[in-house]
């Protein structure tokens, strides 16, 4: 977690902490480049870093006071105080999700001295927040402080500014002085930019979480993945969120790519697996994402199925390694060398296999060379 610290916020200054760790490029998990970026980002002054702190265990949702006596309901106080916090800012507690709740009690119990919320999983305002407030009051209460909250996603600053001032409210109302200055950290691939943008607007947020801009290069990005439910036992189903772009669809999807009469790819299309396949010359009925009233009618020359299932019911499907390149992907020698010996240390083989292979490999594709023509004896992983 790498970062600076700035003395010009009020409340002491902010904090930028590394969050890449997951991110960072290299070939393997363990190839050492994740502890050296944890390492290396510390060194300027880093407050802490995003691994090596998770614990799964939950216990019962009692507490004990901090300054001792019996056990209390934790979700029961919270409860409570849900109550409390709905009717100051006059939102109705239906709207505050349960789970998201029940998520945050846990949380709390099991690290009552060390508890922060992530608000923005099904919405900050109607949800997060209020379930936040709820649980740190009732932490209040038994003798502990919350260590501040989290935002993941939207306009952080503005969102900021308004956490900031229910903070503040609560902490007046309720006559919790230190629940006005709870910490706001702030993530979702902050850059650059997104600094000098915080800068410019002005914002109440006190840490960043900076993960893919610092430890990857912009000349090989990384690819940003969210896995998100789309069924669960054979039962649809979707994410609900204020923010359009973080809405799911429904259902088991196949992926198409449609190309035009010249051969160029123009569009990947989404459809239910259940759904017929397109085929060539049939004319098809898409809605864009973000545009769903509108329809557009397509014609395609030729269909590419993308979708490859390799799990499926907690079992691993064999594919077969595929040794077809092409000099669109491959865009130089050096990069079908890379290539394959990846395919060929994911299929087995030996250190020392790889190692010549690799030898081998470079003097068949020479460095910029754009045309890959495969020999037949490195044609199947059993040649190899």
């Amino acid at each position: 977690m790498g970062a600076k610290w700035d003395g010009n916020v009020d409340r002491g200054g902010e904090w930028d902490l590394g969050w890449g760790w997951e991110r960072r490029q290299g070939l393997e998990w363990d190839d050492g480049w994740g502890m050296e970026h944890s390492t290396c980002s510390h060194t300027p002054g880093t407050l802490a870093n995003a691994t090596g702190c998770a614990n799964p265990t939950f216990p019962w949702q009692e507490l004990l006071p901090r300054a001792g006596g019996d056990p209390v309901d934790l979700a029961g106080l919270a409860v409570s105080w849900l109550q409390r916090v709905c009717e100051l800012f006059q939102t109705p507690p239906g709207k505050a999700n349960q789970g998201e709740l029940a998520a945050f009690v846990s949380y709390a119990a099991t690290f009552p001295c060390d508890f922060q919320g992530l608000l923005d999983t099904y919405c900050v305002r109607r949800s997060g927040l209020p379930n936040f407030c709820a649980v740190a009051l009732a932490l209040h209460q038994l003798g502990y402080q919350a260590i501040g909250v989290r935002l993941d996603s939207g306009d952080l600053a503005q969102q900021s500014k308004e956490i900031r001032a229910v903070f503040r409210a609560c902490g007046a109302h309720f006559q919790v002085p230190w629940f006005g200055t709870i910490p706001i950290a702030v993530s979702n691939d902050i850059s650059e930019q997104s600094l000098e943008e915080f800068r410019r607007e002005g914002s109440e947020i006190d840490m960043i979480g900076i993960g893919t801009n610092l430890v990857t290069c912009p000349l090989q990005p990384s690819l940003g993945c969210v896995y998100k439910l789309v069924e669960v036992n054979g039962s649809p189903c979707l994410k609900l969120t204020e923010d359009e772009e973080k809405m799911t669809i429904p259902g088991l999807k196949a992926i198409y790519r449609l190309y035009d009469t010249a051969g160029h790819p123009f569009m990947d299309l989404m459809a239910l697996e259940e759904e017929p396949s397109p085929s060539a010359g049939q004319e098809l009925g898409i809605r864009v994402l973000g545009q769903l009233e509108e329809t557009t009618r397509v014609t395609p020359s030729t269909v590419e199925p993308l979708h490859r299932t390799y799990f499926r019911d907690g079992q691993v499907r064999a594919a077969p390694i595929s040794w077809e390149l092409s000099s669109s992907m491959l865009g130089d020698g050096s990069r079908a060398v890379w290539w394959l010996l990846r395919c060929a240390n994911n299929s087995g083989a030996s250190p020392v296999t790889v190692g010549l292979l690799g030898l081998v490999l470079g003097g068949v594709f020479p460095r910029g060379s754009s045309h890959v023509d495969l020999p037949t004896w490195i044609s199947t992983p059993a040649g190899v």
